[in-house]
């Protein structure tokens, strides 16, 4: 009898440890999800981040945990931040179009450089929404395992000036103006007379309280954000182009995922994105309230802004190897398929 209870407890035992090892094997893995961003947590990009952050969280049941380091704590800049999800180092991150055409050596991403090719964030989302995108991202996984889920218009570039007035292209002739480093925007600049000077983003602010340049162009919000209506006095929105900030991912990252996981990745980035041009679409008027506040902000009439495009129309004409004539074309072609549906 002993020896049978003594076999029974064996058995017993055998079993649980089968059972328990099986439920260990089954137990879902937790997926880390690393996202970099190099603005303050008061930005839009953090707030949206965060509600991709509760999707992803939320709709895997835990297996997803996703881990969000803002305002530069893991890259000093776009730049960096596009060799981390190249290395899978981070497995989500933005960055503007002028990064990807020079992480990829991709020069089709400056298509959205030409002033005035794009007539409004309608015809950019309609483009990108509509083929050019995908044309482009395919191009980027190819040569850098960065896959591209979201485009948002980070805002239209205006231009401002220490000093007034900024009524014309002759009021810019001879003036510094910051600009990223890119061959479009000092060509951009030069049609307008000025001269375009690459600053370092984190020192654009003290260039221009030091009389370095005279004056900048970047993305609308920037004024507000990093105050540089402390040391500019007027802005003219003449808005030749838009920074478009592409969401990157992880090929490495998202190939791997199952494909269930997949499936509610992919759902997520869809939100973020429709959320993002949303939250920038407010932020742009909630920005210019502000700033028409704190300095003066020079709007421009139909026939005021021509003298703008008719200044560097022959950009878009005899420029075209910048990007490329294939690519032109075909965001040319959208543009007009989208103005033919309105």
């Amino acid at each position: 009898m002993k020896k049978f209870l003594l076999l029974v407890a064996v058995v017993l035992s055998a079993a649980f440890l089968l059972t328990s090892g099986a439920t260990a094997i089954a137990a879902p893995r937790t997926i880390e999800v690393k996202i970099s961003h190099v603005v303050p947590e008061t930005d839009v990009i953090h707030q949206a981040y965060l509600e991709l952050k509760e999707y992803l969280e939320k709709e895997s049941d835990g297996r997803f945990k996703v881990v969000i380091y803002p305002n530069r704590q893991l890259s000093n800049s776009n730049a960096e931040d596009a060799e981390k999800v190249m290395a899978n180092i981070v497995q989500v991150a933005a960055a503007p179009t002028s990064v990807l055409a020079g992480s990829g050596n991709i020069p089709e991403y400056k298509v959205f450089d030409y002033p005035y090719l794009f007539g409004s964030s309608d015809e950019l989302y309609y483009a990108i929404d509509n083929g050019l995108n995908k044309y482009l991202s395919d191009k980027l996984v190819a040569k850098t395992g960065i896959r591209i889920m979201s485009a948002v218009n980070g805002g239209w570039c205006p231009i401002s000036l220490s000093k007034g007035p900024l009524d014309s292209p002759a009021d810019l002739k001879g003036k510094k103006i910051r600009i990223l480093n890119s061959d479009m925007y000092m060509e951009i600049m030069k049609s307008f007379g000025a001269v375009g000077t690459p600053i370092a983003y984190g020192e654009t602010y003290t260039a221009m309280q030091q009389g370095t340049v005279d004056g900048v162009t970047t993305n609308f919000p920037n004024w507000l954000t990093e105050r540089y209506y402390e040391v500019q006095k007027v802005l003219g929105m003449m808005n030749p182009f838009a920074i478009i900030h592409m969401t990157m991912v992880s090929e490495n990252f998202y190939t791997s995922l199952p494909d269930d996981l997949k499936t509610i990745f992919e759902t997520g980035m869809a939100k973020y994105d429709a959320r993002m041009r949303e939250l920038r679409a407010q932020e742009a008027i909630d920005t210019m309230a502000k700033l028409k506040t704190l300095m003066t902000v020079r709007e421009y009439s139909d026939a005021e802004l021509q003298a703008f495009k008719d200044a560097s129309a022959y950009i878009l004409r005899d420029k075209s190897d910048i990007a490329g004539k294939e690519v032109i074309e075909y965001a040319q072609k959208l543009i007009q398929e989208y103005k033919g549906k309105k």
